[in-house]
């Protein structure tokens, strides 16, 4: 009866050895079965995409925008402007999308620096305005070289030197001159023999004449004090220019 009991004993033993190797089995085998989805991501892990120096996308970088360099005088200083956004100048590059370096300075012309200590004339400044390497050059003055006592050869010797130098230091830049102004009152004669000088000056060195007529005569509301434009006055002077660059 004893033997009977230890042999069932030894029976069931064996029978729970067996499951529990089975189970042991079983879970390894579950272990070591890949999952069936890739695992998630981390930021490490996921490729940043390279900018190939041959790739056609769309760069961040916006396109430089021309530099354009005035030299001129108390009207493209801006003199009379609330602001120098609202000077003349600065309107036709924002209208034109252009970088603008001003190399202006009031009261000074082709062949004078004006009652300033501080002005000079234009040759003077084409050092500057060269270093800023502009791809158009417009000019425009005359007036205060009739205002001055520089007689009609000092005049035109100022002006062809002008363009002369300019073209010299730049010979691959659009070289624009624009009429002489004149402000409220109108203009003397002697305006009119400086512009048949800055006419044929700029036209020697291959560069643009633009007539932008005198937006600025006749119309008082535009003036302002010292004769000068206001910023309609400005306005105009911009409407003009860019109508004549345009045609």
């Amino acid at each position: 009866m004893i033997g009977a009991v230890v042999a069932v004993a030894l029976v069931a033993l064996i029978f729970v050895v067996q499951a529990l190797d089975r189970a042991s089995t079983l879970t390894n085998a579950v272990a070591v079965v890949p999952p069936s989805f890739p695992p998630a991501a981390s930021a490490t892990s996921v490729p940043v995409a390279s900018a190939s120096p041959t790739s056609s996308s769309p760069t961040s970088s916006a396109p430089a925008l021309p530099v354009v360099a005035f030299l001129g005088d108390t009207y493209t200083a801006g003199d009379g402007a609330t602001s120098q956004a609202l000077r003349w100048s600065s309107i036709v590059c924002a209208d034109f999308g252009w970088a603008e370096k001003n190399f202006s300075f009031g009261g000074t012309g082709y062949s004078t620096g004006g009652p300033s200590p501080r002005g000079t004339p234009y040759t003077a400044r084409v050092a500057a305005l060269v270093a800023k390497a502009p791809s158009i050059v417009i000019v425009a003055g005359g007036s205060a070289d009739i205002e001055s006592t520089n007689g009609p050869t000092a005049i035109k010797a100022g002006v062809t030197a002008t363009f002369t130098a300019l073209r010299a230091a730049l010979p691959n830049a659009t070289i624009i001159a624009e009429s002489p102004l004149w402000s409220s009152t109108k203009p003397p004669a002697t305006l009119a023999l400086v512009a048949t000088d800055v006419k044929a000056a700029v036209a020697a060195v291959h560069g643009r004449y633009l007539d932008i007529g005198q937006p600025l005569v006749g119309v008082p509301a535009i003036i302002g004090p010292r004769a000068l434009p206001n910023d309609a006055g400005h306005a105009a002077l911009a409407t003009a220019f860019e109508a004549a660059f345009r045609g």
